[in-house]
């Protein structure tokens, strides 16, 4: 897989086990539909509709994590491993503690949490979820830009596909066209879908697959690899 970054699977693999996760929690936490509760009593009561939340958007996140997942654990070969770059396991390392930190945070906050849902350092469990999901948005953001540094490294896109690119260039024009043109224009703020994808997200993923576009298809389209195999 000469010439695809590792680093690109990763982020997107991350991106999407932590939307799912933060919307999983979103919709089905008891501890987080009651802290949102007795903090926005006026827009999120446990007598009133619940959290919003679109299956539809969940059910995508779940299908784009286990493609994700076959995509990255499929090259997690040997291979892969002996050739990763330090920024690669940076990553791997980011990701394996913000789990564990959110696994231990959902622990904590069910076993120490007293009646009002105030923790015991005055942090709602709530926030915790919400500085992850941002976390998750960041990552989504910028995920193409590794692959962006490796075209420009080696001066050559050979190795990534054109379907690939052109696919996720449709899906993020489909996304940042229905987030424009989005039906929560018409309702109000509170009402709006916790898991919807921020416009300045995809907006982001538009300018950085752009300049991928170029580059395969004008800046390097001649080009021969410039950077070397380890495995020749």
């Amino acid at each position: 897989m000469y010439g695809l970054s590792y680093d690109l699977y990763l982020m997107q693999f991350a991106t999407y086990f932590i939307s799912l996760y933060c919307t999983v929690i979103y919709k089905y936490s008891e501890l987080a539909a009651r802290q949102f509760s007795d903090r926005f009593p006026l827009y999120y009561s446990l007598n009133a509709e619940p959290i919003p939340i679109s299956m539809a958007l969940l059910l995508i996140d779940l299908v784009m994590l286990a493609v994700s997942s076959i995509v990255f654990f499929n090259c997690g070969n040997t291979e892969l491993l002996e050739t990763l770059s330090n920024e690669s396991l940076l990553l791997i390392c980011i990701f394996l503690m913000i789990l564990i930190l959110s696994y231990f945070t959902y622990i904590c906050a069910e076993y120490n949490l007293p009646e009002r849902n105030n923790g015991r350092f005055g942090g709602y469990y709530i926030e915790y979820v919400n500085y992850l999901w941002v976390i998750g948005q960041f990552l989504s953001a910028v995920k193409y830009l590794p692959q962006i540094s490796l075209n420009w490294m080696g001066i050559s896109t050979k190795g990534l596909s054109p379907k690939y690119l052109k696919i996720s260039i449709i899906a993020t024009s489909i996304l940042q066209a229905s987030n424009l043109c989005s039906f929560i224009d018409n309702l109000e703020f509170y009402e709006w879908p916790f898991n919807l994808t921020p416009r300045v997200v995809s907006f982001l993923q538009l300018i950085w697959l752009g300049i991928i576009y170029y580059q395969h298809y004008y800046a390097y389209a001649m080009n021969k690899p410039y950077l070397k195999r380890i495995y020749e």
